[in-house]
């Protein structure tokens, strides 16, 4: 798994997500992320899960914070 690959700041997509605080994280994203459990050692297996952009950026948020 590459970090940069594909890399888009959370800031990137204000049309996706709510700006819910300073940060301007994605609600939903941080709801996806509590409901899948993820880590880094989840990396390796993206190619397993179907919502893989949800995954990475939820991955970024997780590395950002």
């Amino acid at each position: 798994y590459r970090r940069n690959r594909r890399f888009r700041h959370p800031d990137a997509a204000p049309h996706e997500c709510e700006q819910v605080n300073r940060r301007r994280r994605c609600l939903w994203r941080r709801h996806n992320c509590r409901a899948l459990r993820i880590t880094r050692s989840l990396t390796s297996s993206l190619h397993l899960v179907q919502n893989e952009e949800v995954i990475v950026d939820c991955i970024k948020l997780l590395w950002l914070s």
